[in-house]
């Protein structure tokens, strides 16, 4: 899950260059949330697994206005939200929350699985070891 940050200027900075943007706003990003809340609008269901730090509490709310769960989301008190500063051709990655093992330690101490699922889609954008509990534990 990722915090995507848009900042609007009407140049990018230049190194050593300081600029004020005119515009700001925060949306639910990342491949695998924007996919699952499309398929949602599109009529179909999806479950969808990811982690936030503290800062990113407002997401789970608003993957929720989609009509997505956001049961799925852990809380990482350790790693913030991925953030993506997002500009003209200029996207800077903060590897916060998506780099914890948060979900694969809770799926295992809850025995999560997916055993009604018809697809899995994963993006390869956090651990091997995410990835490969959730093909190991899908059907």
């Amino acid at each position: 899950v990722d915090n995507d940050e848009y900042f609007y200027v009407k140049n990018i900075a230049r190194p050593g260059e300081t600029i004020s943007s005119y515009r700001y706003e925060r949306r639910v990003g990342g491949k695998g949330a924007n996919q699952a809340i499309a398929i949602i609008k599109a009529g179909g269901t999806a479950d969808f697994y990811g982690s936030v730090g503290q800062d990113g509490l407002w997401v789970k709310d608003t993957v929720a206005t989609f009509g997505l769960d956001p049961s799925g989301i852990s809380i990482s008190d350790v790693c913030p939200t991925l953030a993506d500063l997002i500009g003209e051709n200029s996207i800077i990655l903060f590897p916060g929350a998506n780099c914890s093992q948060l979900p694969e330690e809770t799926w295992e101490t809850s025995g999560v699985a997916f055993p009604e699922c018809t697809h899995v889609l994963l993006q390869n954008e956090i651990h091997m070891e995410c990835t490969l509990y959730a093909l190991n534990n899908s059907v």
